[in-house]
């Protein structure tokens, strides 16, 4: 601790003597802290006033110049919670009638529910939701059409809840769950009629996976659906499956391509991804230390008993040497647990290749084309698909208001007629002759558009401009003349300490209304 000299063994009052010495010097730096935060202060001063300045030129007065904002048009209409509308350059003035048809919807169904007392979970498989369909192993398709393609999802009693709502959601539709409330919610990704989305079953067991489910909806109230085993009801010959077969033959064409395309690009990414793998086992099998002999068992065996020895080794040196081995060790360790992971990934894939191949042909020229397999298996599922919507068409024909588990909200286009003219959108939105009609509601009564010159515009765009103006100007006059404030400089902290807040805000304030006093550059550009 250092020691200190005072008053009490000199008799002089040395502290206040060194304060003193020192004084002059803390006074300079005092003085440039001053100077450094005037800067400061003016810097910001100058920043917002330029800004402003900014503003009004390449805001107010840029808008000024065209002609287009002398030309502004406002719209206006008897009924605003039916409809908004957002007037564009190119809209003509008048009056107009507008009926509102139907608003667009999307496509949306809602479960039934499963349990009340919340027993369902994403891991539940069908078979406990309906353990009679599925007792002695049977499988069956269901399909969802969304966005124009058609994805066929294989069930069964140990297909789950979450097997179901993975393959939904990549055939293009939003799926989900609903523990609390036990339901399903399917929901198509857009609005509209076209976006909307079918669920049909290609046969029996595949009607009774949705009805287990609870996503079965009445017919008469799920358009999509309907129309979808309507088509495929119209492809079908009683007792014919050739004919049957022969109706739908671009259909089996089409997908026979889409599937051959399919396996090939999965095959060509299966073989690079192989040749990924080899050089990693190889990279890692000519590391320096690699032992090809080593397995994992007695590896881990060394490692343990390393262990061990070195927690009672009492020699410093022997325990760093066996550290050293450790580490060795434990990295040959990771290097067989990466070249096994390697080595199982590889088998995957290369099994994977197999079952593809085994429903595809290869020429030495890269060309595919299907095997018998494949075309077999797909002429069967257009059959099963056909015949099966035949059997739900004509049930669906002698009762048309059979009920279904779930409820279905149907997709649909917005309509508007306007000026008697009929307009459909898949959205609620219509960008019709300059006017952007955005519908808010179902309404029978006219609504009536009127589009006119929005003088009232232009005079508040001139007057804002006037506005802003006078008051960069005055504020401009403001700066310049200020009252000058001679001997304010910025308080130190121990003089700002001296000062109640009100009184060392008010002094700083005096300070910063004269900074641009006399500016020359403020004088410029004013």
């Amino acid at each position: 601790m250092p020691l200190r000299i005072t008053g009490m063994n000199s008799g002089l009052d040395t502290e206040t003597i060194v304060k003193e010495l020192v004084k002059g010097q803390s006074a300079k730096v005092d003085k440039l802290k001053k100077e450094q935060k005037k800067l400061e202060w003016k810097q910001e001063a100058w920043k917002e006033l330029n800004t402003k300045v900014k503003n009004l030129f390449n805001k107010t007065i840029t808008n000024l110049r065209w002609s287009s904002s002398y030309m502004k048009k406002t719209t206006t209409v008897s009924n605003s919670s039916a409809v908004s509308v957002i007037t564009g350059e190119n809209a003509v003035n008048g009056v107009q009638t507008l009926e509102i048809g139907q608003q667009a919807k999307t496509g949306y169904l809602t479960g039934k529910q499963l349990s009340k007392d919340g027993k369902y979970t994403a891991l539940t498989k069908l078979s406990d939701l309906d353990s009679d369909s599925f007792k002695n192993g049977e499988t069956g398709v269901i399909n969802i059409k969304s966005g124009g393609k058609t994805t066929a999802i294989e069930v069964s009693g140990d297909t789950t809840i979450s097997d179901v709502l993975t393959k939904l959601k990549s055939a293009g539709v939003n799926a989900s769950f609903d523990e609390k409330n036990q339901r399903f919610f399917i929901v198509a990704k857009e609005s509209g009629e076209e976006a909307d989305f079918a669920l049909t079953a290609s046969d029996g067991t595949g009607q009774k996976a949705l009805e287990a489910m609870g996503i079965n909806a009445a017919l008469k109230d799920d358009k999509a659906t309907l129309e979808e085993y309507k088509e495929y009801a119209s492809y079908y010959v009683d007792g014919d499956r050739d004919a049957t077969l022969a109706n739908m033959k671009s259909l089996i064409q089409a997908e026979t391509d889409a599937r051959v395309a399919a396996y090939k690009s999965r095959n060509e990414a299966i073989v690079k991804s192989v040749e990924d793998l080899d050089k990693k086992m190889d990279d890692l099998k000519a590391k320096d230390g690699y032992d090809a002999s080593a397995t994992e068992d007695s590896l881990q065996g060394k490692i343990d008993t390393l262990k061990e020895e070195i927690e009672n080794e009492t020699d410093e040196d022997a325990k760093k040497t066996k550290q050293e081995e450790l580490t060795k060790l434990e990295s040959q360790l990771a290097d067989v647990k990466q070249l096994k992971s390697y080595e199982e990934k590889k088998t995957k894939l290369q099994e994977e290749k197999t079952v593809n191949d085994s429903y595809v042909d290869t020429d030495a020229d890269g060309n595919v084309t299907a095997k018998d397999k494949l075309k077999d298996e797909i002429t069967n599922a257009f059959y099963n698909k056909a015949e099966y919507a035949k059997s739900a068409y004509d049930a669906y024909l002698a009762n048309p208001d059979a009920a279904g588990g779930a409820t279905r909200v149907a997709g649909q286009n917005a309509i508007i007629y306007l000026n008697d003219a009929e307009f459909t959108s898949k959205n609620n939105v219509f960008d019709v002759n300059g006017l952007t009609m955005t519908i808010l509601s179902d309404t029978k009564e006219k609504v009536t558009i009127t589009t006119q010159e929005d003088t009232q515009g232009v005079y508040d765009m001139v007057k804002n401009f006037l506005k802003e103006y006078n008051a960069l100007v005055n504020e401009m006059d403001k700066l310049y003349n200020a009252e000058a404030a001679k001997g304010y400089e910025p308080l130190t902290d121990e003089e700002k300490a001296e000062l109640s807040e009100s009184d060392a805000e008010k002094w700083e304030q005096k300070i910063k209304d004269s900074l641009l006093r006399r500016d020359s550059s403020l004088n410029s550009v004013s």
